[in-house]
């Protein structure tokens, strides 16, 4: 006679979830003799793509029922701590890699100091995006040049800088 144990592939009632006498932890029974579970923190191989245990279905991580991820930041809808999030590492489209939103070209070259010299789109304010030249290379780069169509209306420096003002930005001359 031997002692019923978990491992020896009979499942014993009331002590035992399951006995399948193997080692392997990523099937139907554990190796504590425990049904695998959404939760358990184990992916179970052609059941789970992922399984962060109590961490389900927080951001960035494993969905709740451990079939799909969770939201994160490239999945193409804004959640979580996410200003945008359009998809995609374009960062001349308003919407950075890291899911953080084009407020100033120096927004954009701090993320990507090698950033070209170009048109980009910005929104200083995290609502309002509008298309601005990016001098990226100048002084350390970072500078944002804004052209605005007044047009046939002359400014004087004051109406400039409160020009500049409404989108977050200052006036150099």
């Amino acid at each position: 006679c031997v002692a019923a144990s978990c491992g020896d592939g009979f499942t014993q009632d009331g002590v035992e979830e399951c006995d399948d006498a193997n080692d392997v932890e990523t099937d139907a029974c554990l190796n504590d003799c425990k049904a695998a579970s959404c939760g358990d923190s184990i992916i179970q191989e052609g059941v789970e793509v992922c399984d962060d245990g109590v961490n389900d279905g927080m951001y960035g991580g494993c969905a709740v029922d451990c079939a799909t991820l969770a939201a994160y930041c490239g999945d193409g809808e804004k959640n979580g701590p996410e200003e945008c999030d359009d998809a995609n590492d374009d960062i001349k489209d308003g919407c950075l890699g890291d899911c953080s939103a084009a407020k100033t070209c120096l927004v954009i070259h701090d993320y990507d100091n090698n950033a070209a010299d170009g048109l980009y789109t910005v929104a200083p304010d995290g609502i309002t995006a509008f298309e601005a030249y990016c001098d990226m290379t100048s002084d350390g780069g970072g500078y944002s040049f804004l052209k605005r169509n007044m047009g046939n209306t002359q400014l004087n420096a004051v109406q400039a800088e409160a020009e500049c003002d409404k989108y977050g930005m200052n006036l150099f001359i």
